[in-house]
């Protein structure tokens, strides 16, 4: 792995993310201490130091939203990246009404919200 990125131990791998907020810095009113939140730690870093995957993680507020009641963590912690690829794996496939899809993988992540995202597209009239 060393010729494809740097690291600076601790190396903290992983971008999803679900848990409880711990506290909130000044300025952030979205969330208080004690919400169950989910989302994606931004790969801001390039030394593969601060990712999510670690008890305790420092997320910008912007990058993360409540956890829907009835979703349980890992669910919530499993979904980010696997659904932004889909919206962007769908959104490039530029669909119009009538398109048809092969989804290889749709039992996967990204499959399962790639279907979901295809099939919420307008049906032909």
């Amino acid at each position: 792995m060393r010729d494809f990125a740097d690291y600076r131990f601790p190396v903290i791998l992983g971008r999803d993310f679900a848990g409880v907020v711990g506290g909130v810095g000044p300025g952030v009113d979205s969330f208080n201490a004690g919400d169950e939140v989910f989302g994606f730690a931004p790969a801001t870093n390039p030394d593969v130091h601060e990712g999510s995957w670690t008890e305790l993680a420092l997320i910008p507020d912007v990058q993360a939203a409540s956890k829907p009641e009835g979703l349980d963590f890992a669910v919530a912690g499993a979904t980010p990246v696997a659904a932004l690829t889909a919206v962007a794996a769908v959104k490039a496939l530029e669909l119009r009404e009538g398109d048809a899809v092969l989804i290889v993988g749709a039992a996967g992540g990204v499959g399962s919200f790639a279907v979901q995202l295809a099939k919420a597209r307008p049906e032909p009239t």
